[in-house]
C-alpha cells in the first residue's frame, strides 16, 4: 500500500525511480531499522536538477513513508515544467 502511495505521488510529478523497495535490514550507525531504499532514475535526477539548481539527492538515515512523501512533495513538478522524462 505505501509503495503505491509513493509511486502515485511521484508519477503525478513525472518522477521515476531506478529502485524503490522497503528494506527491513537497513543498517544505520546505531542499529538496524526498516526503511525505504530509493534511487531516482538518472533522467529524473537530471530533470529535477535542471528545474531546481539547489536540488541535492537528500538521503536521510531512515526513510519512513511520510518522509518519502514529503520529500517527493518538495521536488519540482516535472510535468508542469515540461521536463518529465
Amino acid at each position: 500500500m505505501s509503495k503505491r502511495k509513493i509511486l502515485r505521488a511521484a508519477s503525478r510529478k513525472g518522477i521515476t525511480f531506478d529502485e524503490l523497495y522497503f528494506n527491513r535490514q537497513c543498517v544505520t550507525p546505531e542499529e538496524i531499522v526498516s526503511a525505504w531504499d530509493i534511487r531516482l532514475s538518472e533522467e529524473s535526477e537530471n530533470a529535477i536538477a535542471d528545474a531546481d539548481p539547489s536540488f541535492t539527492n537528500f538521503t536521510p538515515d531512515v526513510w519512513n513513508t511520510r518522509m518519502v512523501l514529503e520529500w517527493i512533495d518538495s521536488l519540482p513538478d516535472l510535468i508542469a515544467t515540461g521536463a518529465a522524462p
